[in-house]
């Protein structure tokens, strides 16, 4: 059933990856779209470290993560963020990679790493928001 799910994740992914370069070519319509996915992918973050506070492993989330920032590999994904939203997808890449850490040392019992890693993620959470924002704005 998880495992279902996630595929149906990354292809939904992909699917609007797709759309996003090729369906929708007006930049206005582009840039609210990249927007909306962005917040996708800080909601699911936010899911992260709600289940990090639970004591839980977000396994599920963290694959649909993963499957979403693998979008900004290609050149054309980046062509409509700037500076600081690429510094963001970095960021959110370096937490992604950092939660299978916390993953570990919290399986078993050491909540410390899943702490940190939610206060890092909260920072990102939040720019990752603002730059949503302005790219709302044009």
């Amino acid at each position: 059933m998880g495992h279902d799910n996630r595929c149906n994740r990354g292809a939904l992914v992909t699917l609007v990856g797709t759309y996003l370069i090729s369906v929708i070519p007006e930049r206005k319509k582009s840039r609210t779209l990249l927007a909306d996915y962005l917040d996708g992918i800080k909601g699911s973050m936010g899911k992260m470290v709600e289940i990090f506070r639970t004591g839980q492993i977000p396994r599920e989330e963290g694959h649909y993560l993963d499957a979403a920032l693998a979008y900004f590999d290609a050149p054309s994904s980046q062509k409509l963020l700037s500076s600081a939203a690429l510094r963001c997808i970095e960021d959110l890449k370096k937490l992604s990679a950092e939660a299978d850490e916390a993953d570990g040392r919290l399986s078993r019992g050491d909540r410390t790493a899943a702490d940190a890693w939610n206060e890092d993620a909260e920072r990102v959470i939040g720019e990752t928001r603002a730059e949503a924002d302005k790219l709302r704005l044009g």
